[in-house]
């Protein structure tokens, strides 16, 4: 076995702290979650020239003075799901998981939570009236007092099942399994009036216009009921009519025209005779969510975002502006103060991150194939992003301008693209069961593949150091592959470990393996054709990457529903120290889901499925080691351990050999400097 110096050195001085009892101390740190961005959104509700989405993890206001340029001035961030919302003077009121939560907005730009109402039950709608709040669950609607905002107060509660409820006046209508009428005029003792049984449980939503209630339905039936409320006690079928194919999940009615949507379009109905409906006009988009209207505008929450829609002509609605959100992200790379998301289906987001509490979305680019080319890698070398797209393979992206992304060029790889790192303009791939691609990349427009390496299962991640690319190659272990011949790569050393390995990062002399259920393997590098095993730490469920900076990893690891960003402390590689950690709500993603960019790391919420939480921003500025460099030119080496040993017992005032500032020179500064031997990164 060869070791470098600094292995040698660090290894020794362990052995040497471990052989007199001396054990290192780690200091503990606090993640803290600094902004979700940016999640499904589910509901909308609208108040003047703004509009209040729900989304997973919280509230989003959005500037819609201007309908064609919409901007979002404020979040809150509220863990957990929210799924509708409604809008009073300076107001909200958050349908949660939790509860009912009173957001104060008269600062738009700081949304503040002033008042909560917990409830036994996630909530899944709420109509707010007179002061008064009715929030509904599954398992009943509860009768909320908001008159103090700041004090909210449950006054009542109506045993029915709730997916929507609307007021007019002094009655509530509820849709469940059937649609109820409930006198309100007395919250405290609501009473139900009439009920109106459909031939399906299918009931989704509620509308109600001048006695007259629209309700959708999705399942047996999909399409809208026209119900006469015009005696409440006694609701009556006026009509029917099979609208769609996904079944309806939206609507809002105002005046003669009904708005709502089902999964892939927007109806509007003109309800003139009520017992006949017609369709006046129609638009072909994505999946409706939620549906609030506005003056000659529809604002229509969508599984992408926010789309504004121009109704003023209905037979020609028209989306003039909108939001994106992220539904789903699997990687992220930051180059100064811009984010670059590989946002799987929804392609490359791209996000001005200088104040990482309040990211914008710039631009989008949408995939070459949605459905088998969603961008599950990043990789950003100015003015270029090279992207790993599944099926798509590799998509070279110029983004010198980041408002306008063009792709520049592309080439399918013989399996999907996981990841993707770029050196010497060779982007090297990691290519699922066709193992490491290489491809040429000096000109943008025609990558080509020029070599490749079948490793033995399946590339999940790949990272290069010195020449050489470690790939995690799944129940293969951690292979090292050579490439200065790049037409003909040729293994280097491989190490088989415990389970699958997912994620690695590579720095100075050791390898990091994010290995599945058998947590994170350390491995010696220090010889790359001999892989040593230095031991390992485990971890609750899967460990699905690791990323290394500042003398820390940082490892994302989940156990469904949650995850969790873990940090240790690299002094001692063969027994990293934990530092601090995080529990989030998230799906890991396929590799490389842990990016460090200066004191925030940015952490995908999820990798697939319709829910997603876009990328968390967490703030790990506690928690980085500085560079050991006594001596400022940005090299660990013979000088720094030279000025720890002269202030060795002191306060290290002499020749700043304090490097752990913990106002006394010792052991811990002395495994500093050896574990960052090298150049500073």
């Amino acid at each position: 076995m060869t070791y470098s110096r600094g292995m040698m050195a660090l290894v020794a001085a362990v052995a040497m702290l471990n052989a007199f009892g001396v054990r290192l101390q780690a200091q503990t740190c606090d993640p803290t979650l600094l902004r979700s961005f940016s999640g499904t959104f589910y509901g909308v509700g609208t108040d003047n020239s703004m509009v209040f989405i729900a989304r997973i993890d919280g509230l989003v206001v959005v500037d819609v003075s201007e309908p064609k340029l919409p901007v979002v001035v404020g979040w809150a961030d509220i863990p957990g799901e929210a799924s509708d919302v409604a809008a009073g003077p300076g107001v909200v009121y958050l349908a949660h998981d939790d509860g009912l939560y009173v957001i104060d907005v008269t600062d738009p730009s700081h949304p503040k939570t002033i008042g909560v109402v917990t409830t036994p039950s996630a909530l899944r709608c709420v109509a707010v009236e007179r002061g008064i709040a009715y929030a509904g669950t599954n398992d009943g609607v509860f009768i909320v007092d908001v008159s103090d905002p700041a004090n909210p107060n449950q006054i009542g509660m109506i045993e029915a099942p709730a997916l929507d409820v609307v007021l007019s006046g002094s009655t509530a209508y509820i849709v469940g399994d059937d649609l109820r009428t409930i006198d309100v005029s007395d919250p405290t003792a609501p009473t139900i009036l009439g009920v109106f049984d459909p031939p399906c449980r299918c009931l989704t939503a509620i509308g109600v216009e001048a006695g007259t209630a629209y309700i959708t339905a999705s399942g047996d039936f999909k399409g809208l009921y026209v119900i006469d409320v015009t005696d409440p006690t006694s609701p009556a079928l006026l009509t029917s009519q099979a609208l769609g194919s996904g079944g309806m999940r939206t609507i809002a009615a105002t005046g003669d025209l009904v708005y709502l949507a089902d999964f892939d379009r927007l109806w509007v109905l003109d309800v003139r005779d009520r017992s006949s409906p017609t369709i006046v006009g129609s638009l072909g988009i994505d999946a409706g969510l939620g549906l609030a209207v506005g003056t000659d505008v529809v604002h229509l929450v969508t599984s992408e975002g926010l789309r504004i829609v121009d109704v003023s002509l209905a037979s020609t609605p028209t989306v003039v502006g909108g939001i994106d959100t992220l539904r789903s992200a699997a990687d992220v790379a930051v180059v100064g103060d811009i984010a670059y998301v590989a946002a799987q289906s929804n392609g490359l987001r791209i996000v001005d991150v200088s104040n990482p509490t309040f990211p914008l979305m710039l631009s989008t680019v949408e995939p070459l194939d949605a459905a088998f080319g969603k961008f599950r890698g990043i990789a950003v070398e100015r003015p270029i992003a090279y992207v790993a797209a599944g099926d798509s393979g590799l998509v070279v992206i110029d983004v010198s301008d980041p408002r306008a992304p063009i792709i520049t060029g592309s080439v399918e790889t013989p399996d999907r693209a996981t990841d993707v790192t770029v050196t010497r303009n060779l982007a090297l791939v990691a290519a699922f069961g066709a193992g490491l691609q290489i491809i040429d990349v000096s000109d943008p427009s025609d990558p080509r593949i020029v070599g490749s390496f079948d490793t033995p299962s399946q590339a999940r991640d790949v990272v290069v150091r010195t020449d050489l690319a470690y790939v995690a190659d799944w129940d293969s272990g951690l292979q090292i592959i050579g490439f200065d011949n790049p037409a003909e790569p040729v293994l280097i050393g491989s190490l088989s470990l415990s389970d699958r390995a997912n994620g690695v990062a590579v720095t100075a002399d050791v390898a990091y393996v994010a290995d599945w259920e058998a947590g994170l393997q350390i491995v010696d590098v220090s010889n790359p054709s001999a892989p040593l095993s230095l031991g390992s730490v485990a971890l609750a469920g899967e460990a699905r990457g690791v990323t290394v900076a500042g003398g820390r990893a940082w490892v994302m690891h989940e156990e469904t529903p949650f995850g969790w960003l873990q940090g240790f402390d690299l002094r001692d590689p063969r027994s990293p120290l934990p530092i601090g950690s995080l529990s989030l709500l998230l799906r890991g993603g396929d590799a490389g889901d842990v990016t460090i960019n200066s004191d925030t790391a940015y952490v995908p919420g999820s990798w697939g499925g319709a829910i997603g939480r876009g990328v968390y921003l967490i703030d790990v500025g506690s928690c980085l080691a500085e560079c050991p460099d006594t001596d400022g030119n940005d090299t660990v080496d013979f000088i720094d351990l030279l000025n720890v040993l002269a202030d060795w017992g002191t306060d290290g005032s002499g020749h700043g050999g304090d490097v752990d500032d913990d106002g006394e020179v010792g052991f811990s500064d002395l495994l500093l400097v050896l574990s960052n031997w090298g150049a500073c990164e």
